[in-house]
C-alpha cells in the first residue's frame, strides 16, 4: 500500500542507539528495530552499526530496495550484497574489524549465537533492546500514523455495526472486520482479530471460530489496523439483545474502571498506577478477581512495546508516550466485557486516538 505520509527522517537513530552502548558495534536483524533506525522494513536482511561505518547486508531480494530505503530516511550505510548465507556472519566479521559486537537478547535464537561466536572469534555483547528506550516516545511522525490507524479501526467497526451479526460465526465477523480495516485505507490488520461471543468471552485470547453468534450474547471485538508500519489497538464489548445479568451491571463498572485508568495517565505518574486506579474501581464492586490480565502495553511499531502496565511495573509516564489502557472481566461459563483505548499522553494529559463509542447496544 502506498502511504500518504512522507518518509521518517532516521538520520540520527543509529547514533542514539550506540550512545546507549558502552561502545563497539551493534548488530541489529530485520525487524522493528532494524526499521526504527534505518526506515528498512523488509522481512530478511542484517544492520551493522559503528561509529565509522554503518553496513547493510542484503540478498538480491532487497539490495535495491534498501539502497532507496536508506536515501528516503536520510541514514548512511554501505550496503553488502550476501550470496552465500552460510558465510554471513564471517561477513560481518570482517566488516566489524575487531570491534567488540551487541547483539539484542530478545531477537537472537542460541542457534544463531553459536555461529556469531564462530564467525566473530569471541562472544558478543548481549544487550536488552538498544531501541527500546528511544522507541518509546513517539515523534509527531509517528503519531501520525498511529492516529491514522487508529481511525481506520474506528471506520471499520461503524461499518461492521450496520450489519446483522446474529446467524453470523465469531470467524466470519473476524473477517469481515479486517476486510474492512483494509478498504479503510490501513496497509493491513495489527494483530489477529479477536471475535469472542457468549461463553466465549471469558477467554481473553479467544481465537475466533465457528460458533454462531446468538440472541442474549456478548460480544468482544479487539481489533486494530496497521499504517505505514504502526499499529492501533482498540477493544469494544456489544450485547446482542438483553445482555446476561452479571455481565449487563458489570458493564457500567468495567468502563468507569477503563476511563479511571486513562485518566490515570499522566506525565510523572507511576506506570502501576493505572493498574490500581483500573483495581480499585472493580474492588470497589466486588469484581476485580475477574480482571486476570495486564491493563496496557506501548504501541508503535510493535503491538506490544514499552513502557508495559501491571502490578509490577516500574517506571513513571513521560509525555509522548503511547498506551493502550484495557481492563477487563472473564467470567467462565458466561463471558467478558474488555474496554480497551489507544491513548497518547501529551503535556496536558491523556488523548484517546481511538474514538468508537463505547455504547454496548448493538445497533442490528
Amino acid at each position: 500500500m502506498s502511504t500518504p505520509f512522507a518518509p521518517i527522517d532516521c538520520g540520527g537513530r543509529i547514533d542514539s542507539a550506540l550512545g546507549s552502548l558502552a561502545g563497539g558495534a551493534l548488530l541489529v536483524a530485520a525487524g522493528p528495530q532494524m526499521r526504527w533506525l534505518t526506515g528498512f522494513a523488509g522481512s530478511a536482511g542484517w544492520l551493522l552499526a559503528s561509529k565509522e561505518t554503518n553496513y547493510m547486508f542484503m540478498d538480491s531480494r532487497y539490495t535495491e530496495i534498501a539502497s532507496e530505503t536508506l536515501a528516503r530516511a536520510n541514514v548512511k550505510a554501505e550496503i553488502v550484497h550476501v550470496v552465500d548465507h552460510s558465510k554471513l556472519f564471517e561477513e560481518i566479521a570482517k566488516c566489524a574489524r575487531g570491534a567488540q559486537v551487541a547483539i539484542d537478547s530478545s531477537a537472537t535464537s542460541v542457534a544463531t549465537y553459536k555461529a556469531m561466536c564462530v564467525a566473530f572469534g569471541s562472544e558478543p555483547t548481549v544487550v536488552s533492546d538498544p531501541t527500546a528506550q528511544f522507541r518509546r516516545v513517539k515523534t509527531p511522525a509517528e503519531l501520525a500514523r498511529i492516529e491514522a490507524a487508529a481511525t481506520c479501526a474506528d471506520t471499520a467497526l461503524s461499518t461492521v455495526l450496520s450489519l446483522e451479526w446474529v446467524g453470523m460465526s465469531e470467524r466470519e465477523l473476524a473477517s469481515t472486520i479486517e476486510i474492512e480495516i483494509r478498504r479503510a485505507g490501513a496497509e493491513r490488520e495489527a494483530f489477529d482479530t479477536i471475535v469472542a461471543s457468549g461463553p466465549n468471552g471469558s477467554k481473553p485470547h479467544h481465537e475466533p471460530g465457528d460458533r454462531l453468534i446468538q440472541e442474549g450474547d456478548s460480544v468482544i471485538i479487539d481489533m486494530g489496523a496497521m499504517i505505514d508500519g504502526y499499529h492501533s489497538d482498540m477493544t469494544r464489548t456489544f450485547f446482542i439483545g438483553a445482555p446476561d445479568p452479571i455481565l449487563g451491571t458489570a458493564y457500567e463498572v468495567v468502563r468507569a474502571a477503563q476511563q479511571a485508568g486513562v485518566d490515570a495517565v499522566r506525565a510523572g505518574s507511576s506506570l502501576a498506577g493505572v493498574d490500581t486506579a483500573c483495581r480499585d474501581v472493580l474492588a470497589a464492586a466486588g469484581i476485580d478477581h475477574l480482571f486476570v490480565t495486564g491493563t496496557g502495553h506501548g504501541i508503535g511499531l510493535e503491538i506490544h512495546e514499552d513502557p508495559f502496565i501491571g502490578k509490577r511495573s516500574t517506571g513513571e509516564f513521560v509525555v509522548g508516550d503511547t498506551v493502550t489502557v484495557e481492563p477487563g472481566i472473564y467470567c467462565e461459563g458466561v463471558g467478558g466485557i474488555r474496554i480497551e483505548d489507544t491513548v497518547h499522553l501529551e503535556a496536558n494529559g491523556p488523548r484517546r486516538l481511538t474514538l468508537t463509542s463505547k455504547d454496548p447496544s448493538c445497533p442490528r
